[in-house]
Formats: structure tokens, C-alpha cells, sequence
């Protein structure tokens, strides 16, 4: 039967554009600009060709004219928006036009698919989809809620998903993994799992961590506005609120900023980084009354519109300045009747209690208070365990009397613990033992290397690569 008319309008441009994105996959940018043309011309409303066009520009004029046509005819198309921010950011840094970021945008998060086929993609939500990006031999997929799929994973937001970002990041820093194959498979392990990084699929829920956590949970929930988590250095603060930032992501009811290292110049600095963190640019931002009132904006589009809640997470606040927490104070005053706008999480060092106590307008919104002590024997030999666990080991290797002089030596400091057992496997690694004895741990612990013996010939020089490449990075190790 032939196509009617008002088929073929329908048909035509998604064919034109079909072949625009092949002709652009084999670079020929020429042809896919014409393809794409061709079916601009048959519809000239169709946001994904004018998408397309964008993405293909070869002039910021006109990606920023094909964006503001979709936006003129659907104000709310959340990748439109978000490729304008871009181009507009990479415009005001001198940056030259291009498309690998953009196009990047317009596909499904390349780490989705079904359980049985990793490389399967949707362009629509479908219950039997799982995120595959740290599924592992050891590790099976995570299953993904059809609404995170389509809020994220297939739209512009799955580039500013956390476990996106870190799997990329591992990705581009991979270089030395093949050197440290022999090391990981000597333990029967898939990756290292006493990194020093904050990833939340190595946080170990003690009982102290995990009433923290719930606590910081019921603040957001409940949207009661401040909470704070304050300890010592490396007890597992920034790991703790990566894992909340994870949950937050993940769940749809959400939208979540996490700021990193909060030492502003300035209240503005302050403010554009949170605007940058929602996702959100300004359309003046020439004052901090600009900046104030595009947050304010945002606020009341997600919270009283969208029934969003949303959350500032900073972690290293006693980096603030008290100008700064001033300014903090200011985003907490939001309000709509009795609806609190913002929730937001403080995670710092102990210096942080003292600077809001210099500032009792913004102690006195703290609703709750979270200390991180150190860690007891049974809850680090636990934490020891599950990380070995996690990271794909069947083995316990550490002995329960080395585990003993290891929270001796660390304090029960979490991240002085992961530190030491880091440097007994590759000590162990050294001399080729598959146990971690209290003898072990304190040759680590005083400092001291392995003891010197000269490696049989056909060992020497297999093992000097990998044994370089760990001595290096136990001393990078060893001055944070």
C-alpha cells in the first residue's frame, strides 16, 4: 500500500536524518549538514533534525539558532537548554566550535543496556534495561528504574551521572592497568579495593556512617533545610556524601548539586559554581542580585512546579569563607509560605563547627549534627572484608592479627586503614605472599620496604615495571 501524504511528511525527515547521523559517522560533515537541510526543509519545526544541526554547526551563530528554535517551540526541552548552556560557556572561553561533546548528548548513555546484550540501546524507557558501567565477571549489572532511564540515562543529564563520570574518568586514567593486571589477578582481584578515592561502591555502612547517613536523609526528606557532618580527617566525610549524591541522582524525586572544594573568591563565586552544579545558566549575570534571582527562579520551577526537592551537598565546608557562609544563609532564607526551598548538607572538618558558630544566623538553621568517630576492630576487620569483597576477592588474605595492628597503627582512621592495606598487598605482591601477617603490617607501618633480595633472573625483569609503577604510586599515596 502506498505511503499517504501525511505519512511521507512524517517518514521523510526521519529518513533524511537517518542519513545525516551516517554520513556523520563516517565524517562526512558535508553531507550530513545537506541531509540534515533536506529535512529541515520537509519539517521545519522537527527538534531532533534542528538538534542535529546544532550539533553539526560549523558557527556558534547558527548552533545557537538552531537551539533557540526548539526552545521557542518547547520551552521545557531539557537537551536543548543544556546544549545551549555549553555552547554558550565554551563561547565565553574562546573555545572553537565542535560536536563530539554535543553529539554525545543526543545518545543514550552507552553504558545501558539489557542484562544478556551490554551493547543494546533504547531511545525510550524499557523495564528490562541495567546500567552495565561497573558491572564486572564478579559483578552483575545494576538494574535502572525506567524513570532514572528516562530522566537520565537517555537524556543529556546521563553526562552528569556520578557513576558515568567516574567509569569515563577510570577510563581516561587507564594507562597503567595493564602493568597491574599480574598484581590484581595474583589477589584474584578485579580492581584495587583500597583506593583512597571516595567511591561510593566502597562505602561500608558502620553503624555510626549509617545513622549519619539516615539523619542527613530524613533532613532532605523531610525538607527541614541544614544538616552537618563534621570529624577529623579521613574518617569517611567525603565518602559519605558521594554516596549520598549517588541515591539522590539515581532517584527522579531529586535534583542534586554536589560542590567538591568550596574555597570562593567571593559570594559570586560562590553562586555561579551552584548555578553550574544545577545545571542552570542565567540569563543576566552581571551581580549577585542577577545570580540570586536566577536560583530564586530555578526554585520555584522545580520545587513548586515540578515537585522536585532540591539538594546542596558541599563537601570540605570548613574551606568556606565566612563571607561565603553568609551567603549560604541567604539560599537557606528561600522560603514559599512554609516551604523550605534548598536542603543542604555541610560535610567538613572539625574547623567547621567553629566557623558557624561565628556566624549563629546560619547555626542556628543546623536542624541536625553528625560527628564521625574513628573505627573499632570489629568494624574495620568488617570494612577490610567488604572492600576485598567489592573488589572481587574470594580470599580474606589479611590475618585477624594483622587486622588488629593495622587499627593500631591507623587510630581506626578509615582512610589511614585503606592506606596501609593498600601497601601490604603490594608489599605481599613483592614477595609473593597470598597472606598479610601483623609482621607485614608493621614492616608497612615503621615505613620500611620489603627486605632486599636479589629477584631470580627470569622474574627480574617482568616484574620491574609493575613494581615501579607501585612504588610510585605508594609515594603519591603516602603525602596525602
Amino acid at each position: 500500500m502506498p505511503a499517504r501524504a501525511d505519512d511521507r511528511q512524517i517518514l521523510l525527515p526521519n529518513q533524511l536524518l537517518l542519513g545525516a547521523l551516517a554520513a556523520a559517522k563516517g565524517n562526512d560533515w558535508a553531507r550530513a549538514r545537506e541531509l540534515c537541510a533536506q529535512a529541515l526543509a520537509s519539517a521545519p519545526d522537527h527538534e531532533d533534525a534542528l538538534l542535529w544541526q546544532a550539533v553539526w554547526a560549523d558557527s556558534w551563530a547558527a548552533k545557537f539558532q538552531a537551539l533557540q528554535r526548539v526552545l521557542a517551540n518547547n520551552p521545557k526541552h531539557e537537551t536543548a537548554r543544556v546544549l545551549l548552556n555549553w555552547a554558550q560557556g565554551r563561547q565565553s572561553r574562546g573555545e572553537p566550535v565542535r560536536s563530539a561533546v554535543e553529539a554525545e548528548c543526543l545518545t543514550p548513555c552507552p553504558k545501558l543496556g539489557t542484562r544478556d546484550d551490554a551493547g543494546a540501546r533504547f531511545t525510550y524507557a524499557c523495564p528490562g534495561n541495567h546500567c552495565h558501567a561497573e558491572a564486572t565477571r564478579r559483578r552483575p549489572p545494576r538494574d535502572v528504574p525506567t524513570d532514572t532511564q528516562q530522566e537520565t540515562c537517555l537524556s543529556a543529564n546521563h553526562l552528569a551521572c556520578p557513576t558515568y563520570c567516574r567509569v569515563q574518568a577510570a577510563a581516561r586514567n587507564a594507562g597503567y592497568q595493564p602493568e597491574l593486571r599480574d598484581y590484581f589477578d595474583y589477589f584474584g582481584l578485579d580492581e584495587e579495593p583500597f583506593s583512597i578515592v571516595p567511591i561510593p561502591r566502597f562505602y561500608y555502612p558502620t553503624r555510626q556512617h549509617q545513622e549519619a547517613l539516615e539523619t542527613c536523609r530524613q533532613v532532605i526528606r523531610h525538607r527541614q533545610g541544614l544538616a552537618l557532618v563534621y570529624a577529623h580527617v579521613g574518617m569517611g566525610k567525603s565518602l559519605l556524601l558521594r554516596k549520598l549524591h549517588e541515591e539522590l541522582f539515581a532517584d527522579t524525586r531529586y535534583r542534586v548539586a554536589l560542590l567538591h572544594h568550596p574555597n570562593y573568591a567571593s559570594e559570586f563565586a560562590f553562586m555561579e559554581a551552584l548555578l553550574q552544579a544545577l545545571h542552570e545558566t542565567p540569563a543576566r549575570r552581571r551581580s549577585l542580585q542577577d545570580l540570586e534571582q536566577a536560583l530564586q527562579a530555578y526554585l520555584k520551577q522545580q520545587v513548586l512546579e515540578a515537585r522536585k526537592t532540591v539538594v546542596l551537598l558541599i563537601d570540605e565546608a570548613h574551606q568556606m569563607s565566612p563571607r561565603c557562609l553568609a551567603q549560604l544563609r541567604r539560599v537557606l532564607d528561600y522560603h514559599v509560605g512554609e516551604q523550605q526551598m534548598v536542603q543542604v548538607v555541610l560535610a567538613g572538618q572539625l574547623p567547621l563547627a567553629h566557623r558557624l558558630a561565628a556566624n549563629p544566623a546560619l547555626a542556628d538553621r543546623v536542624v541536625a549534627r553528625c560527628e564521625l568517630r574513628p573505627l573499632g576492630l570489629a568494624d574495620a576487620k568488617e570494612m577490610i572484608s567488604a572492600r576485598l569483597h567489592e573488589a572481587g576477592s574470594a580470599n580474606g588474605l589479611f590475618t585477624p592479627a594483622a587486622v588488629h595492628a593495622i587499627v593500631e597503627a591507623t587510630e581506626g582512621r578509615p582512610r589511614q586503614i585503606n592506606l596501609v592495606c593498600m601497601k601490604c598487598l603490594w608489599e605481599a605482591f613483592a614477595d609473593r605472599r597470598h597472606s598479610i601477617d601483623a609482621d607485614l603490617v608493621a614492616r608497612v607501618a615503621r615505613g620500611a620496604g620489603p627486605a632486599e633480595e636479589p629477584a631470580p633472573a627470569e622474574d627480574a625483569k617482568a616484574e620491574s615495571g609493575v613494581l615501579s609503577r607501585l612504588r610510585l604510586l605508594w609515594q603519591r599515596g603516602g603525602s596525602n
